[in-house]
């Protein structure tokens, strides 16, 4: 008897474990995320961008980006998370689709959807799942797809971080590190990774909308100081 009530604790322990939640993406006060340039990955430790949350809207995060190299402030979506946290979705400033962006609950082999640049999707393979630095990682047979370290990565879903190419689906940013309640929580461990603070982003919530038109002028202006700055490294 003695023995049966113990493997039942036994059972009742592994399947209890497996019901917790994953670690939340966001913090209690301010969520951070400093994220190599969307546009070209260099070596330089200045070139980092800032993503933050800056509001909630119905149940949603909305995301704020500031451009290093031109100052520029913007908007660039929203998410949220299913109640354990294995799930992220993201909706487009142009758009009010949710986009599944991040799947903990996958094993190895499992297919993925991810949404590209030109509106396509690309199938992508769950080759590996580990545990570092106490959190879950979901790795792929796909890479990041940028030649310039650090970006030649593979791309990971990372528990209580995210999707590490970011989460807009257009573009292939790499997120460096992250801040939770101004405390680092992550960090990318990679020899190019060298400067990892953060700007406060400040937008507005009132600019929460869906105009498109800023959302472009606002891509084609961070795209210009993109190349502008690669040429002078020329």
């Amino acid at each position: 008897m003695k023995k049966i009530t113990l493997v039942l604790f036994i059972s009742l322990l592994w399947i209890f474990s497996f019901a917790q939640p994953y670690q939340s993406i966001f913090g209690n006060e301010s969520s951070q995320w400093i994220v190599t340039n969307r546009f070209v990955i260099l070596e330089e430790s200045e070139w980092m961008d800032t993503i933050s949350v800056i509001d909630n809207d119905s149940g949603y995060r909305v995301l704020g980006y500031q451009c290093k190299w031109n100052g520029y402030n913007q908007i660039i979506g929203k998410i949220k998370t299913n109640e354990t946290n294995s799930k992220l979705y993201f909706i487009e400033p142009s758009s009010t689709t949710e986009l599944l962006i991040m799947d903990l609950d996958l094993e190895i082999g499992d297919a993925f959807s991810m949404k590209t640049f030109d509106n396509k999707y690309d199938t992508i393979y769950v080759d590996s799942i580990y545990l570092f630095d106490g959190k879950k990682h979901i790795q792929f047979k796909h890479w990041i797809g940028l030649s310039t370290p650090p970006g030649n990565s593979k791309r990971v879903f990372i528990e209580g971080v995210g999707p590490n190419w970011g989460f807009e689906s257009e573009f292939n940013y790499l997120i460096a590190c992250k801040y939770d309640d101004y405390v680092q929580t992550y960090t990318f461990e990679n020899e190019y990774i060298k400067n990892c603070s953060f700007k406060n982003v400040s937008i507005s919530s009132s600019e929460w909308k869906n105009d498109i038109t800023i959302y472009l002028i606002y891509k084609a202006v961070c795209i210009f100081s993109s190349f502008k700055h690669q040429k002078k490294l020329l």
